[in-house]
């Protein structure tokens, strides 16, 4: 920028003399917004929007969740991501740039809320089987090792079992964790 003269602009943005604002990801809607330009400047054309520092295709913008009450605020979730709010009880997806969201979702007690190949959601810890909303112990040993000291029946299902997970005796003592 040269007394307010323009050599060139970068990628995917175009040279604007007026004062405007750039929509955002976060906010495709509003031009009433803190990217606003007083003097001319490189904004972003039509069906492009800012993302950061750059003016990306609005269908590359994902969904944006804004709404408290999911637990999660101010995040742009990538096209085909998953995210679970920090209180666990809300997964949210994202199609084809629509947002959906299932308030019933629960990670098990056991389970680990964390990012895995780029999909934030429930996953059952190792010694443990399932989907990360139910989370079975594979065998006694799982059991003893997650703090379980007391011997008796508990239910569950091993690794190569396909099958529902069925109930078995553990003994906790000399060590524990024995079927």
């Amino acid at each position: 920028f040269v007394d307010n003269y323009i050599e060139w602009c970068p990628t995917n943005t175009i040279y604007n003399e007026f004062e405007l604002c750039d929509a955002t990801c976060a906010d495709p809607d509003s031009f009433v917004n803190t990217s606003c330009k007083g003097s001319p400047s490189c904004v972003c054309p039509g069906g492009f929007l800012m993302n950061g520092d750059n003016c990306i295709r609005i269908e590359d913008c994902g969904c944006y969740i804004e709404s408290e009450t999911n637990g999660v605020r101010g995040v742009v979730l990538n096209e085909g991501g998953v995210c679970v709010s920090p209180f666990r009880n809300t997964k949210c997806s994202c199609t084809d740039n629509h947002l959906s969201c299932d308030d019933s979702y629960q990670c098990d007690p056991n389970a680990d809320c964390e990012e895995r190949n780029g999909l934030l959601q429930c996953y059952c810890p190792p010694g443990y089987s399932g989907v990360g909303t139910q989370c079975r112990p594979t065998d006694c040993n799982a059991l003893y090792n997650n703090g379980v000291r007391t011997s008796g029946v508990y239910e569950i299902k091993p690794t190569i079992w396909s099958n529902s997970p069925f109930e078995v005796y553990c003994n906790m003592s000399d060590g524990g964790g024995w079927t």
